[in-house]
């Protein structure tokens, strides 16, 4: 009998030791990194634009505005916040989180900088291509409104 106690006590043990092993491995966080991050992104990309667009930004509410951005990655409202909870739990996480965003969000605003100032310095061409800029994004916008509108309607349904 005693040879079986120390049997299983060290098979036991064995086991406790495998299965921190591979817990230790995985994260508790709710929501992956990488998915909280492309989440806040896409969050802050849609707040500016809403920033920069007065008339849509009165009319809007930020739980229905962020709902398909979260339906896309297959989240609730809850399961956001319960992530939100996590992270701001484990501050490191979350300062790595937004520093990466904060640099995707910086190299893209160079890019665009960068990109509008190779135009020709020629006022009148630069006055159209800016226009020109504007008229696209706002298509595009119109058309991100557009789907996000759609997916709201189904939502509501």
């Amino acid at each position: 009998m005693k040879g079986s106690g120390k049997k299983s006590m060290v098979v036991t043990m064995v086991l406790s030791l495998f299965f921190l092993a591979v817990s230790c491995g995985k994260s508790d966080a709710p929501v992956p990194a990488e998915t909280m991050g492309q989440l806040m992104y896409e969050m802050y990309v849609i707040d500016e634009y809403l920033y920069s667009n007065g008339e849509i930004r009165a009319q809007s509410d930020s739980e229905y505005v962020y709902l398909p951005i979260l339906e896309k990655y297959g989240l609730s409202v809850d399961d956001f916040n319960n992530a939100l909870e996590y992270y701001l739990r484990h501050i490191d996480e979350f300062k790595e989180i937004s520093s990466s965003v904060t640099d995707r969000l910086k190299a893209e605003l160079a890019a665009l900088d960068s990109a509008v100032a190779s135009k020709p310095a020629e006022a009148d061409s630069s006055k159209e291509t800016k226009k020109s800029k504007r008229l696209s994004k706002r298509k595009l916008v119109k058309e991100n409104i557009k789907q996000l509108e759609e997916r709201f309607n189904e939502s509501s349904k």
